[in-house]
C-alpha cells in the first residue's frame, strides 16, 4: 500500500516519501488541489480529442465520396452527375435504345477553353436546360408512354425527377444578328451529332445573354445580361446573384462531352484531403496520448486519496513488531524442554501427510469403482431392454440361432472388464465384413441400374412398364428373352437391310457430294486462271499468274477423309462380321459429327474449302515454265506486295461473286469499293490492278483525292463523283460528271 501511494505521488509530480502522519495529511491536501486541475485538463483534452475524431471521420467520408465520384467519371466521358446517367440508362435499357440517341443538352454544349472565366456563369444560366433529356420526335411517344407508366430512379434506387424535351426538326438558327458579347459566342457545340443544330438554335433563342465586363455595362444592357461573377439580369425587374460553393466549384459543372479536366480536379482534391487526413491522424494520436496521460494522473490521485490512515502505511512499526516476535520464537526454540515437543510435532505432521495421501488414493479408487458400477449397470439395463424389445417383436428366436456362432467368434468368456471393449470390437469387425460383402453387390447394382437406364433412354416407350431398379430385373430379363426368341431376328434383318440399302448409300452420297464440291473449286480456279492468263503480270519478263490449288496436309482433315473412306470399305461384302464392323465405323463417325462440343471441328472438316491451300505461280507466257512461286508476300518490295495482293483480291472477289470471266454473266451488278487504292502503288502496278478488275467484269468505285496519282485511272473511268464538305454546317454535297464532260472541262483550262 505504501509503495503504491509513493508511486502515485511521484506520477502526479509530488514528493513520494511519506514517513509521518503530518506528511500523509499534507500529501492528501496536495492531491485534492491537484485533482481539480487534472480533471479540468482532462475535460479540455478529451473535448479536443473528440473534436479531432469527428474531423477525421468527416475527412474520411469526404475522401470516400470523392473517390466514388472519380470512379464513376472513369466509366463515362461526360460531366453528367451519376443520377442522370442512371435515369437515362433505365429508359434506354427498357426501350432498347442507344444512349447516344437520347443525349442530355449538357453533353452537346461546352465553354470554349479560352473563355474559362465565364464557365461558372454559363453553368448557372444554362443549368436547367443542360440537364434536360433531348428526345427526338421519332422516339417521343415511346419515351412518354414509358415515363407515364414507370417510376424513374437514381443510382441509389430512389425516386428521381427528370426533365425532357421533344425535339421536332433540326433547323439551326444561324445567329447572324448575335451581339459580339453574346454568351453563345463563348460556347462550343459538339460536332457531327444530329441534335447539335437544334441545341445551338435553342440556346440562341433562349439564352442570348450579353456578357458584361463590369456593373456599369451590366446596367446599360436593357435585356438579358450576365457578368463573370455570376450576376444575372433576366429583365429589367428580375436579377440573380449566386455565390454558393457549388456554383463556383468546377467539380460540380455539367457542361461538356469530355470530363478529363473534371477528373484531374477531383484527383487533386483527393490528394489534398489525404494530406489533411494524415495531419489530423497525427493530431488524434497526440491528443489520445495526452488524454491517457491525464487519465493516468486522475487514477493515481483517486488511488492515493484512498489512503486516509497513517497506520495502514506505517511500515516501520510493523517491521518492529515482526522482529520482536521472531526474537521470541528463537528464544523458545533454544529452550531444552521445547525440543522433544518440536520433534513429536514434526513426526505427527509427517504421519498426517501420509494418511492424507492414503485417504486420497482410496477415495480415487472408490470413485473409479463407482463409475465402473454405473457403466456396467447401464450396459445390463440396455441389454435387458434389448431382450425385452426382441421378445415383444418376436425376433429373439431368430437371433438365438446365431448365439453359438458369436460365442465361438468371441473365444474366451466375457468379463465385466472387457465386455464392452470386446462387444464394440466384434461389432466393428462384423460391420467391416458386411461392408466388404456389400461392396461388389452395390457395384453390380449400380452397373445394372446404369444398363437399365440406358435401355429406357434409348427406348422411352418402355418407361411406362419398366424402372431402373433391382426389383425390375426379372422384367428386363423377360424382355430380353422375348427379344432373343421373337423380335431380335426381325430387327437384325431390318438393320442389315437398312445398313446395306440406305445408310451405306447415304454415306456414299455424302462422300460424293464432298468430292463434287472439291471438283467445283478446282473448276472455278481453272476458270479464274484462264482469265489471269490474259493479263500480263510482269512486262519485262512476260509472265502471267496462275493459282494452284493444293490439298492441305492437315491432320484432322486427313483423318476425317480416311474415316469416311473406311465407312465404304467392304461395302460389297455382306457377311455378319463385315456388316457389324462397317456399322461401328459409321456409328463412330456419325456420333463424332453430331457431338455439339466438336462444332468447330465439324465445320472445319466438312467445309471442303479448308481442304485446299493456294499458291500463286508466276509463269512465263512464252515457255510456260514456272518462274516464281508465292505462298506469302515475305521478301518482296512494297510494289510487288501490292501487285500480288491485287491479284489475290480480284481472284477472291471473282470466286465469291461466282463470276465467269468469259462474260457469260450479263446484267449482273458486281460492285467493289477500294479506298486510297494508289496511295502506295506505282503507276505500272496500278495499271495492272485496273486491268485485272476490267478483265473480270467488276464495277469499281475508287475513293481517292483527284491528284496526279489518280490520273492513271482516266482510261478506265466512266464517271467522276466529287464530294464537297461545308465547314459551316458539317453537311456534304455530291457532284457527278461523266468522263467525257470532265475531259471537255480539262481541255478548256488554260
Amino acid at each position: 500500500c505504501l509503495d503504491s501511494l509513493q508511486n502515485n505521488l511521484k506520477l502526479c509530480g509530488l514528493n513520494g516519501e511519506i514517513t509521518s502522519r503530518d506528511e500523509l495529511d499534507s500529501a492528501r491536501l496536495q492531491l485534492k488541489e491537484l485533482q481539480k486541475e487534472v480533471n479540468q485538463q482532462l475535460t479540455e483534452e478529451s473535448a479536443k480529442y473528440e473534436q479531432a475524431i469527428g474531423v477525421r471521420a468527416s475527412l474520411i467520408q469526404r475522401i470516400a465520396g470523392e473517390r466514388a465520384e472519380l470512379e464513376t467519371l472513369m466509366k463515362r466521358r461526360t460531366n453528367l452527375p451519376p443520377r442522370f446517367v442512371a435515369m437515362r440508362s433505365q429508359i434506354c435499357d427498357a426501350l432498347n435504345l442507344d444512349e447516344l440517341a437520347l443525349p442530355f443538352a449538357a453533353e452537346l454544349i461546352s465553354v470554349s477553353p479560352e473563355q474559362s472565366r465565364w464557365e461558372a456563369s454559363a453553368e448557372m444560366v444554362l443549368n436547367s436546360f443542360s440537364l434536360s433529356l433531348l428526345v427526338p420526335d421519332r422516339y417521343y411517344q415511346r419515351v412518354r408512354s414509358y415515363l407515364e407508366q414507370n417510376r424513374i430512379n437514381d443510382q441509389q434506387g430512389r425516386g428521381a425527377r427528370i426533365d425532357y424535351i421533344c425535339v421536332r426538326g433540326t433547323a439551326e438558327s444561324t445567329g447572324d444578328r448575335l451581339d459580339d458579347r453574346s454568351l453563345v459566342n463563348k460556347l462550343k457545340f459538339k460536332e457531327r451529332h444530329d441534335l447539335t443544330p437544334w441545341v445551338r438554335g435553342e440556346v440562341i433563342r433562349r439564352f442570348d445573354f450579353t456578357c458584361c465586363e463590369n456593373v456599369n455595362e451590366f446596367n446599360d444592357v436593357q435585356r438579358m445580361a450576365v457578368t463573370a461573377n455570376r450576376h444575372v439580369k433576366f429583365n429589367a425587374q428580375s436579377h440573380k446573384k449566386d455565390d454558393r460553393q457549388r456554383s463556383v466549384d468546377p467539380r460540380y459543372f455539367v457542361l461538356g462531352w469530355d470530363n478529363t479536366e473534371k477528373k484531374k480536379r477531383i484527383a487533386q482534391q483527393i490528394k489534398q484531403l489525404e494530406i489533411e487526413q494524415e495531419e489530423i491522424d497525427q493530431q488524434v494520436q497526440s491528443l489520445g496520448q495526452r488524454v491517457e496521460t491525464e487519465r493516468g494522473k486522475s487514477r493515481a490521485i483517486e488511488s492515493g486519496m484512498l489512503v486516509s490512515s497513517f497506520d495502514a502505511i506505517d511500515v516501520r512499526s510493523h517491521w518492529k513488531q515482526i522482529e520482536e516476535l521472531r526474537q521470541e520464537q528463537r528464544e523458545l526454540e533454544s529452550n531444552d524442554s521445547v525440543k522433544p515437543l518440536r520433534k513429536r510435532l514434526d513426526t505427527t505432521e509427517r504421519q498426517n501427510v501420509e494418511l492424507s495421501n492414503t485417504r486420497d488414493d482410496k477415495l480415487r479408487e472408490q470413485g473409479k469403482l463407482d463409475e465402473e458400477i454405473k457403466r456396467v449397470t447401464v450396459n445390463v439395463d440396455n441389454a435387458k431392454a434389448q431382450l425385452c424389445s426382441a421378445t415383444e417383436a418376436k425376433t429373439l428366436a431368430q437371433h438365438q440361432t446365431r448365439f453359438e456362432d458369436i460365442r465361438v467368434e468371441l473365444g474366451s468368456p466375457l468379463t465385466l472388464g472387457d465386455f464392452e471393449t470386446r462387444r464394440l470390437r466384434w461389432r466393428s469387425d462384423t460391420e467391416a465384413e458386411r461392408t466388404k460383402i456389400r461392396k461388389p453387390l452395390a457395384e453390380k447394382k449400380e452397373k445394372l441400374s446404369e444398363a437399365q437406364s440406358k435401355v429406357l433412354r434409348k427406348f422411352p416407350e418402355l418407361e411406362s412398364d419398366q424402372s431402373a431398379t433391382l426389383a425390375a430385373l426379372d422384367s428386363f430379363l423377360a424382355l430380353l428373352q422375348r427379344l432373343e426368341s421373337e423380335d431380335l431376328p426381325q430387327y437384325l434383318q431390318r438393320f442389315e437391310r437398312r445398313l446395306n440399302d440406305q445408310v451405306t448409300s447415304e454415306i456414299a452420297q455424302f462422300r460424293t457430294q464432298l468430292r463434287l464440291e472439291c471438283q467445283d473449286i478446282e473448276s472455278k480456279i481453272q476458270q479464274l486462271n484462264e482469265a489471269l492468263a490474259d493479263v500480263i503480270y510482269d512486262q519485262h519478263r512476260g509472265t502471267f499468274m496462275r493459282l494452284d490449288p493444293r490439298r492441305i496436309n492437315d491432320g484432322e482433315i486427313k483423318q476425317f477423309r480416311e474415316s469416311l473412306a473406311a465407312c465404304m470399305d467392304e461395302s460389297l461384302e455382306s457377311s455378319k462380321e463385315a456388316n457389324e464392323a462397317r456399322f461401328l465405323r459409321i456409328k463412330s463417325l456419325v456420333e463424332k459429327l453430331a457431338d455439339k462440343e466438336r462444332t468447330n471441328w465439324r465445320n472445319k472438316v466438312i467445309d471442303v474449302r479448308n481442304w485446299f491451300s493456294f499458291v500463286a505461280l508466276e509463269i512465263s507466257k512464252e515457255t510456260k515454265k514456272t518462274l516464281s512461286s508465292y505462298d506469302g508476300s515475305s521478301g518482296q518490295s512494297g510494289g510487288e506486295k501490292a501487285k500480288l495482293a491485287f491479284t489475290i483480291l480480284v481472284a477472291a472477289i471473282a470466286y465469291q461473286f461466282d463470276i465467269d470471266p468469259s462474260g457469260q454473266t450479263p446484267g449482273r451488278f458486281q460492285f467493289v469499293v477500294v479506298d486510297e487504292m494508289f496511295s502506295k502503288v506505282d503507276d505500272q502496278n496500278a495499271t495492272y490492278a485496273l486491268k485485272l478488275f476490267q478483265q473480270f467484269g467488276l464495277q469499281l468505285l475508287i475513293v481517292a483525292p483527284l491528284d496526279a496519282k489518280a490520273r492513271i485511272t482516266e482510261p478506265f473511268v466512266d464517271r467522276y463523283l466529287h464530294v464537297v464538305k461545308y465547314a459551316e454546317s458539317s453537311h456534304s454535297q455530291l457532284f457527278s460528271m461523266t468522263a467525257q464532260e470532265y475531259q471537255e472541262v480539262v481541255q478548256k483550262l488554260p
